[in-house]
């Protein structure tokens, strides 16, 4: 799974949750890191490994942002704002 920023400076010190939909204990988080490539910076945050299922992606511990489904042997990619 891959968060995606693009181009967002403030998002250095975002760190993005996200859990099994109907399954709250499994939360985990990953911090979103720039991203260095060729001509151009993104902040993404990359977890992984992830079981498949349908996914809370929260904005704040109480705030859920959106939903995202993670099917097995594929990337998954969120881009938010």
């Amino acid at each position: 799974m891959q968060l995606v920023r693009p181009g967002e400076e403030r998002s250095r010190a975002v760190a993005r949750r996200l859990d099994l939909t109907d399954d709250d204990t499994t939360r985990t988080h990953a911090a979103v890191r720039p991203r260095h490539l060729t001509g151009h910076t993104t902040h993404c945050a990359v977890i992984s490994p992830l079981p498949e299922g349908d996914y809370t992606i929260w904005r704040t511990p109480d705030s859920p942002d959106t939903t995202c489904t993670i099917r097995g042997g594929e990337v998954t990619e969120h881009h938010w704002s």
